[in-house]
């Protein structure tokens, strides 16, 4: 009795380790502006986008963050190189929180010319499961 219990424990094991390799976190880029992508409730989303915070310019939610997408820390700037003054990528990264549509909307702006148009938009619809 407890050997087919503990292959049942085994099993389910071993089926959740295999469900878990399969949702490894969808990657996006400029390129993917105004696409749809599929998410796993629990899979990770990174979007990562060309910036230059040397210009005061820098990625930020545009509105508020859609139901159904959690933010997983705050966003982080990767330097292309050394050079003063060089640009470089921004990365926020999500998770999908529970299943449903979610329009990811961001903005390439100046926090403190809140009045000026964006410099650069990017959006795109998730479907989470």
């Amino acid at each position: 009795m407890a050997r087919m219990r503990f292959a049942g424990v085994a099993l389910a094991l071993a089926l959740a380790l295999v469900a878990g390799c399969n949702t490894r976190a969808i990657e996006l880029s400029a390129e993917d502006d105004g696409s749809t992508q599929r998410l796993a409730v629990g899979q990770g989303l990174t979007v990562q986008l060309d910036s230059n915070p040397t210009t005061g310019y820098r990625w930020a939610l545009d509105g508020e963050l859609p139901g159904g997408l959690e933010q997983i820390g705050e966003p982080e700037y990767v330097a292309g190189s050394d050079a003063i003054g060089a640009g470089g990528t921004e990365l926020w990264r999500f998770r999908g929180a529970a299943a449903g549509s979610a329009e990811l909307k961001l903005k390439y702006w100046r926090s403190f010319e809140p009045t000026a148009p964006p410099e650069g938009r990017f959006s795109a619809t998730i479907e989470i499961e």
